[in-house]
This record gives structure tokens, sequence and C-alpha cells, in this order.
């Protein structure tokens, strides 16, 4: 192969890497924003907290959060993601009130009010751009470096 062609090949790679996250990235803004807006917001209260088993990102305790929606009395069982042990539920416990979202059409579907559980694939994939992004400066800043010092 010649140098050319070497050289094609992994900006080729890139660009379509850059392509399928920035679509991937779009079609869950997109999606997440639509299902959010089916949610409304309500007030929950912490009735216990467990310890969960293994496998578990971010907390590993189980939240039994008791809402009422529609008049009806419902349970939210629920972890924490990595992202909420940062704000306003990082020290959550037994009696605390916590901002939850309660799905209109079907309210035994809720979640934990804060854009990791309204976004989680927004965010995933945003974190995940976001470091290739920085990965991709990284290596052509290092290429133009080493090229300079040559």
């Amino acid at each position: 192969m010649s140098a050319a062609i070497k050289s094609k090949l992994p900006r080729a790679a890139l660009l379509r890497i850059t392509v399928l996250l920035t679509v991937i990235l779009t079609f869950s803004v997109v999606w997440e924003y639509r299902q959010s807006q089916n949610f409304r917001p309500a007030i929950g209260n912490v009735v216990s907290v467990d310890a969960a088993g293994p496998g578990g990102s971010g907390d590993s305790r189980e939240f039994r959060i008791e809402y009422y929606a529609y008049g009806e009395k419902y349970i939210l069982v629920t972890r924490r993601g990595l992202l909420d042990s940062l704000g306003p539920f990082c020290c959550l416990t037994v009696g605390d009130s916590v901002p939850i979202a309660v799905d209109r059409d079907n309210p035994m579907r809720a979640i934990l009010d804060s854009p990791s559980a309204r976004y989680p694939y927004t965010l995933s994939f945003g974190l995940l751009s976001l470091l290739f992004l920085i990965s991709m400066l990284a290596v052509a800043i290092k290429a133009r470096w080493k090229g300079s010092s040559s």
C-alpha cells in the first residue's frame, strides 16, 4: 500500500465513527426528549433504603419511594445513577422528599426527576462522543507536534 492510501484509511474510519456517533446522539436526544414529554413532576417520599445485590453501577442501594398519582398510592423501587450521587440525590434517607417524574398514561411508571434518569442514553452517547473527540484531538496534536519536530 502506498503512503497516501495508508494515511486516508484512518481519516475515513474516524469520519465514519464521528458521523455514526453524531447520528446516534441526535436520535437519542430526539427519542428521549419525546419520551420525557409524557412525564409530569411529582414529589415522593423515601420509605426505605435497602442493600441491593451485586452488579449495580453507581449507588448499590435500592430506594423505595412512595408517591401518589390520580388518587392512588404507588411505590417506585430504584437505584441512583452515578451522576445522581453527585447532585440533590446524594444523601437520601428514609423520610426525605424526592422529586420524581410520573408517566401521565401509566402512573405506575415513574423515575427520579433528574437528567441522568430522563436522558440516560443521551448522556452516555454524549460522554462517549466527547471522549472520542478529545482522543482525536490528542492524536492530531501529537501528530502535528511530531511532524514539526522532525
